[in-house]
């Protein structure tokens, strides 16, 4: 038996090592992520009235689900990892999300969370220069269109060793214990918020080879940022150089998962995503260069560049000039108001409408759709009949002389004049009846944006006699 003394100070040994236990295996790595901060890390409410530092293990992992022989809140028994509540709740297979269907929303949920109320901005705010918008993850997620959780959790177990059932779909691209405060210090790469699927145990974009300016190098143009054309995103600042060396390479991270093979099923679309290849093999607004197809228009004039007229920083554009665009020069990571993840600000300006409203992503020449809307999201890099001064074009988003105008920097291959024999509508000299124009009677339907210009699309309008190329086949994104 251990005498009094010896009992005494074994006592008050293990008292201080249980005392300071959880802050000891948070140490290393844990203690530098956002979750881990002293400062801005973890800090649910039960937890903390009881002495637990912000950014102990504590306020997420309950090791006994109790503390003075209560489970503290918000409680609902034994979870996986110990965590405090369930990761996920498989059977929320779309939005709008409540606070329980994923452990995150606890904490990155509105002001009045059960957990820590986060504030977490969309990018078009964060690093677009945009208006505040929503002010949480889990409000973002509720929007018009967003990351469906239950895809990501479906298709990341599939993909991953290391996804279990037990796991939370937002880990497929954020481990908890690595993830930084990138949107607080968007000049420092280091500060990476992300982490590959493939590479779940690193961040990605820390490193210095994982930008978009050391992948891409001048390939890769910053959006501008506020309306003076004068700050970059991400960082708002003047240095473009800064701006593309603080852009994690977000086409390797996005591609992780969307590639040209996937079969990714959207559960809120009720159909397959496209899939993407932005190698140079693949799309135009990818690594691909430019096509000259069209070496002249309709007129038989020589055209300078492939992508119509640009906006900067983008213009001038030619030939011996081709851009990447990162996914999230057009893509919101969590939500939107708009469809397909489209951001609501890009390149220094808001789009000028709510896009909502999408037409089938193929023509089929039959059901006539002059929905435009997708318009406002292209005329933030290109310009439309208006921007161009085409024909003192008074409205926005019309796009009727940039496609089959003739000045001698448009890409304009399009013809148009009367019908040849044996075809019956307007159309291209011998092409048959025209495909974006031939459902109206008189064959002057508009198509929709989207009818030819989408992940991935190829599309044979014209022949030959229309622009002087014998081959008429074209990438149209």
């Amino acid at each position: 038996m251990l005498s009094p003394a010896i009992f005494f100070r074994t006592m008050i040994f293990i008292l201080i090592f249980v005392s300071v236990w959880p802050t000891l295996i948070c140490a290393g790595s844990y203690a530098d992520s956002a979750h881990g901060s002293g400062t801005i890390g973890v800090n649910r409410g039960v937890p903390s009235d009881k002495g637990y530092v912000q950014g102990n293990c504590g306020h997420c992992h309950e090791q006994h689900a109790s503390i003075d022989g209560v489970e503290p809140s918000p409680g609902n028994g034994a979870a996986a990892y110990s965590l405090f509540y369930q990761n996920f709740n498989s059977a929320a297979m779309s939005s709008p999300y409540a606070e329980t269907d994923n452990f995150c929303f606890f904490c990155h949920s509105t002001l009045t969370s059960s957990g820590q109320s986060v504030a977490n901005f969309d990018y078009s705010h964060s690093f677009g220069c945009g208006t505040l918008g929503e002010m949480d993850i889990r409000a973002t997620m509720n929007q018009f269109s967003s990351h469906n959780l239950y895809d990501v959790y479906t298709f990341a177990k599939a993909e991953f060793s290391w996804f279990s059932d037990s796991s939370n779909p937002c880990n497929a691209c954020h481990n908890p214990h690595l993830a930084k405060d990138n949107a607080g210090n968007p000049q420092d790469p280091t500060f990476s918020a992300i982490s590959k699927p493939s590479d779940h145990a690193n961040l990605w974009g820390a490193g210095a080879t994982e930008t978009m300016g050391n992948r891409f190098g001048l390939d890769y143009e910053p959006l501008f940022c506020d309306n003076s054309h004068t700050t970059r995103e991400p960082t708002a600042g003047s240095d473009v150089i800064q701006a593309r060396n603080s852009t994690p390479d977000y086409v390797g991270f996005c591609t992780d998962c969307h590639t040209a093979t996937a079969n990714i099923y959207s559960t809120s679309l009720g159909r397959y995503l496209k899939k993407i290849d932005w190698g140079m093999g693949g799309e135009k607004h990818g690594e691909a260069r430019t096509d000259s197809r069209y070496p002249r228009n309709s007129s038989g004039v020589p055209i300078i560049g492939g992508g119509a007229a640009v906006q900067a920083p983008y213009a001038p554009v030619s030939l011996t000039q081709d851009y990447t665009l990162s996914c999230l020069d057009c893509h919101e990571p969590h939500g939107s108001p708009n469809g397909m993840l489209l951001r609501r600000r890009i390149n220094s300006g808001d789009l000028g409408k709510t896009i909502t409203a999408l037409d089938e992503s193929a023509d089929d020449g039959v059901i006539p759709n002059d929905n435009k809307d997708i318009g406002y999201l292209c005329m933030r890099c290109h310009q439309d009949d208006k921007t161009r001064g085409a024909y003192s074009e008074t409205e926005d988003n019309v796009w009727r002389y940039v496609h089959h105008g003739s000045e001698i920097d448009w890409d304009t291959p399009y013809c148009g004049g009367p019908a040849t024999f044996p075809d019956t509508k307007l159309t291209c000299d011998g092409d048959g009846a025209l495909r974006c124009h031939g459902w109206s009677g008189n064959g002057m339907g508009t198509p929709h944006c989207t009818d030819c210009h989408y992940h991935g699309s190829v599309v044979t309008i014209t022949n030959g006699k229309c622009a002087n190329d014998p081959d008429s086949t074209r990438k149209t994104f």
